[in-house]
């Protein structure tokens, strides 16, 4: 009798991501996944079951990704001091070490009312937890909001900024709103 090959969850999210990328997310199926990863459709739905359980596995972990990368900053002594130049640090660093997965879960949360409603929901929690008021809270949201189109605009490689350039215009960005660069 032969002995299955046990598949590696994360390979086959990085396949869904490539299959995203290379084909757009309209073409995110089981059976392009399992092409992209050299699999059959079974050792997909086996371990998600179904095209909608694979997109809440992709979501689970670019959040779980981003909390990784909050958690391994907060344990760090250079951590930022306030909880909002934390969250754009980490979500700086996740999209450096994982453009394409940045660039895939954008495409992916445009496709539908549900995503884009989901990712809606998402914003509004991060805004929340910033938990600041008045001028304060205008000026944190308008950062956020400023910081974060910037990497959308870069992992969906919307302009020919090369890599130092961003870096200028993350830090420029930084200066305009008071706030110290952080270190990379």
């Amino acid at each position: 009798m032969a002995r299955y090959k046990k598949l590696d969850l994360d390979d086959l999210l990085d396949a869904a991501y490539e299959v995203i990328i290379s084909k757009g997310a309209h073409a995110l199926s089981i059976g392009n996944v399992a092409k992209a990863a050299g699999v059959t459709k079974g050792g997909i739905q086996s371990n998600f079951g179904t095209k909608e359980a694979l997109i809440d596995a992709l979501f689970e972990r670019w959040s779980d990704d981003l909390e990784a990368e909050t958690s391994e900053l907060q344990s760090s002594e250079t951590e930022p001091s306030d909880p909002l130049s934390l969250f754009l640090l980490a979500t700086r660093k996740l999209h450096s070490r994982k453009p394409r997965q940045n660039a895939a879960m954008m495409f992916l949360m445009s496709q539908n009312v549900e995503h884009r409603e989901a990712a809606r929901n998402w914003i509004a929690e991060k805004i929340d937890r910033f938990n600041l008021s008045g001028e304060q809270a205008r000026q944190a949201r308008l950062r956020f909001i400023v910081l974060e189109s910037l990497i959308t605009m870069q992992s969906m490689e919307l302009t020919t900024f090369d890599s130092m350039e961003w870096e200028e215009i993350f830090e420029d960005v930084e200066r305009l709103f008071s706030v110290e660069a952080p270190a990379r």
